[in-house]
């Protein structure tokens, strides 16, 4: 079982990721979340960055789908969620084997202008996305700007991922990945 903090983070998550709010995570939802986070930048649907996206996000669910949709409906619900991030923490080869290609797509859609580095302006899509209210966006990307320097490097938004999926330390900047818990 995982332990409490775990629990918090994969909830907000999940709200993250039942992108049409049925309470269901579908493959659907994945594809949402792409055509929003491209839309929220002006990106074409067309385009290598939201196609590598798009394939990153389903390969997740693809993931899920194929090993954890217990009742083998489709559909992602939370507890199955839970037990996905759970073989995630026991083996950390697969977690940054999954995490790694998706953060490195996902800042790749957000490093608008290509100079390695995210803004609060170009992050601020995607905290939309994950439904972070904009009196906590600040607040949330400066505790993600590790550096306090004004910008999330690949290799920092690399690393807040995998806190946030494999950290049980409060403190970590990266469990606020998602938004707050």
């Amino acid at each position: 079982m995982l332990p409490d903090i775990q629990r918090k983070k994969v909830a907000v998550l999940y709200l993250v990721l039942d992108a049409d709010e049925n309470g269901f995570i579908e493959r659907f939802d994945f594809e949402r979340i792409a055509k929003k986070m491209a839309a929220a930048h002006d990106i074409s649907q067309f385009s290598d960055r939201y196609r590598s996206l798009r394939e990153s996000l389903l390969a997740i669910y693809d993931d899920i789908k194929a090993n954890l949709d217990l009742n083998d409906n489709y559909r992602v619900e939370l507890q199955e969620l839970m037990a996905y991030v759970e073989v995630l923490i026991a083996t950390p080869s697969i977690c940054e084997a999954r995490i790694f290609p998706l953060a490195r797509d996902l800042f790749h859609m957000l490093d608008l202008n290509a100079n390695g580095k995210i803004s609060f302006g170009e992050w601020k899509p995607f905290a939309d996305v994950c439904r972070i209210s904009t009196d906590d966006m600040q607040p949330v990307f400066d505790l993600l700007d590790v550096r306090g320097n004004g910008y999330i490097t690949q290799r920092d938004f690399q690393l807040l991922m995998l806190d946030f999926f494999l950290s049980e330390d409060p403190s970590k900047p990266g469990n606020y990945t998602f938004g707050r818990f």
